[in-house]
């Protein structure tokens, strides 16, 4: 009877582990679907969404994220900078906001797919990455910009008279993505563009091409200088209104180049080099004629010193002799050193 029961536990045993098994092996993979559709974004080809530039996070502004796992496990979903993570769209009860959201968020499946949304400040492409166990996939995503709303200008501190620079005018959405076919008004006091006019409205590129230098949102013009003073340019273009929650757009600046005449420039330091190469020229003189003075005198101190004709006093004087020669020399060759190192000439030891 004993065998009998040790026989029936051991099937069941078997039947319980088999069914366990077979539970794991057909166990359902994370499944993810993009605003519905089985993920298939990538960072060539990333879903998009508006940027949320009136400051409400709505669903024109997100990603729907939707995965799909067994139930008890976690899926959690991590996004990359300048992306947020929310599980319910701004409402009038709960308003998301654009500074709203989380990075990271952690769910737990409960038999049915788990929706998040993903929004982006940046139309740079971000991603998020969802992960349930050794599973895991990533959704990539960018943000469409706004409209204009700040504007901004680059040009060159200096230039010398005759000459042509470029400046260029920017203009940015709300949250400093570049934004393309935006008009922007230039007026030049003191100079004139290339083609000789002083008021001109720029458009900013609507893409970035290397071979023609375009950039997205930026747009570059040449300015002719013909007077030494300085060159004021005003640039005005952006948003005339501000958006609730920012800071108020940046509607106008102005810019200034200083023009210089060159020429009188190099005039003035050949002439200073031409003073300083003189001096250099005469204290190498001195040192050469203090060189020989000291040679004269060490002459005479060893033949004195030699033929023991003089006396313990004149000896003594032609060591004073020697010392304050050896010491004017020492001063002038201190002086002359410190010169040569300030202009890049030789050193003499």
């Amino acid at each position: 009877m004993s065998s009998f029961k040790k026989i029936a536990f051991m099937s069941a045993a078997a039947l319980m582990l088999s069914s366990i098994v077979t539970s794991v092996a057909n166990a359902a993979p994370l499944s993810v679907t993009v605003n519905g559709v089985t993920n298939a974004t990538s960072s060539a080809s990333p879903a998009t969404a508006n940027v949320p530039a009136d400051n409400t996070v709505d669903s024109g502004d997100v990603v729907t994220i939707s995965a799909s796992a067994d139930t008890g496990t976690t899926v959690a979903f991590t996004a990359s900078s300048a992306v947020k993570l929310v599980t319910s769209l701004s409402n009038s009860a709960i308003p998301v906001n654009a500074n709203g959201g989380s990075s990271s968020l952690s769910l737990m499946a409960q038999g049915s797919s788990l929706t998040v949304y993903a929004f982006t400040t940046s139309s740079a492409v971000g991603n998020v990455v969802v992960t349930n166990g050794s599973y895991s996939t990533v959704v990539y995503l960018k943000g469409t910009a706004s409209t204009a709303y700040n504007v901004s200008a680059s040009v060159p501190t200096s230039a010398a008279i005759g000459t042509t620079v470029p400046v260029s005018v920017s203009v940015t959405d709300v949250f400093g993505n570049p934004v393309g076919n935006s008009a922007v008004a230039v007026t030049i006091i003191g100079a004139t563009f290339d083609d000789l006019t002083v008021n001109k409205t720029l458009t900013t590129d609507s893409v970035t091409d290397a071979s023609t230098g375009a950039v997205l949102g930026s747009k570059t013009a040449k300015v002719t200088v013909g007077s030494a003073g300085v060159v004021t340019l005003a640039i005005s273009g952006g948003a005339t209104n501000t958006i609730s929650g920012f800071a108020a757009p940046v509607r106008s600046t102005t810019a200034s180049i200083v023009v210089s005449d060159l020429s009188n420039t190099v005039s003035t330091l050949n002439s200073q080099i031409a003073t300083l190469t003189s001096k250099v020229d005469s204290l190498t003189a001195q040192v050469a004629s203090l060189t020989k003075q000291l040679s004269d005198a060490k002459s005479e101190l060893a033949m004195a010193v030699a033929s023991k004709g003089i006396s313990d006093l004149n000896l003594s004087s032609a060591k004073d002799a020697q010392k304050a020669s050896d010491d004017k020399y020492k001063a002038l060759l201190a002086k002359y050193n410190a010169l040569a190192k300030k202009f890049k000439q030789p050193t003499i030891k």
